[in-house]
């Protein structure tokens, strides 16, 4: 059995309608990720994290893997690097905006995105209510890295500061995946030097009480805000474990919902 929703004909998708599964939408973004991360980094991770959870739940909760969308919003700073693909903020909500519409239009009830590049947050969540107002369907926006919660405190090598940009986080999930990264040559000179009450300034372990960029807050040398040199592929193993169970325990909870009529 395929999970590839583009695997499928019209008249299967059809009939899978009748079904209302659960469809997943990796979103994410081509840019540079430091010296030692291929610049799909973002589309690796959105595309495993939902092919695997979809393997995890299937059959017994239907669910499938949309085509990426692997182009979309970054801050300007980040073209100072080759490699990076840069679509103004406001076209990637309307864009998004019409494939979740689309979704819906199609009949699909259960639309979940996997968004996996941090700047996508906001620009996904601002499609969803355009969508929610225009079909009165709820799509629901998920990050991989917010399904760590207190698991990667526990195994992470890192200072706070550490993970937020072609850091321990992205490089051991890569390294995980079979990717041959050299950390030797990598350090720690570009992690986040503001993390406190106000600004989280970690991705996965921050808790601020404002949103204020990284990017315009400290100029990175290498591409990196964070320290991708203590990155292990058994960190990445046990960071990749967690958030596969939590979004199977999430879509078990959404399989048990009723959809709306």
């Amino acid at each position: 059995m395929s999970h590839w929703f583009a695997d499928l004909s019209w008249p299967e998708i059809r009939r899978l309608v009748e079904q209302q599964p659960i469809l997943l939408l990796p979103f994410a973004e081509t840019e540079e990720h430091g010296p030692h991360l291929p610049v799909g980094c973002d589309t690796i991770i959105a595309e495993r994290v939902a092919l695997a959870v979809a393997q995890r739940v299937n059959p017994g909760i239907p669910t499938y893997v949309l085509p990426a969308i692997a182009y979309g919003y970054t801050p300007r700073a980040v073209q100072k690097w080759p490699g990076t693909f840069r679509v103004r903020w406001h076209v990637m909500v309307e864009y998004l905006a019409d494939v979740c519409a689309s979704v819906v239009e199609m009949g699909f009830k259960r639309l979940v995105v996997v968004s996996s590049h941090g700047p996508h947050g906001d620009v996904a969540r601002l499609a969803a209510r355009e969508v929610f107002d225009r079909t009165g369907v709820g799509v629901i926006i998920t990050q991989p890295h917010a399904m760590l919660g207190a698991r990667f405190k526990a195994i992470r090598k890192s200072r706070l500061g550490g993970a937020c940009h072609a850091c321990e986080y992205e490089t051991s999930l890569m390294m995980h995946f079979g990717y041959a990264i050299d950390v030797s040559q990598l350090d720690d000179r570009d992690v986040v030097k503001t993390c406190n009450e106000w600004v989280a300034g970690d991705m996965v372990n921050g808790s601020g009480k404002v949103s204020w960029s990284t990017w315009a807050l400290q100029e990175s040398e290498t591409g990196v805000y964070g320290d991708p040199s203590c990155a292990t592929a058994e960190t990445g193993a046990a960071c990749m474990e967690t958030i596969v169970e939590e979004y199977a325990r999430f879509l078990k909870y959404l399989w048990d919902t009723p959809v709306s009529p």
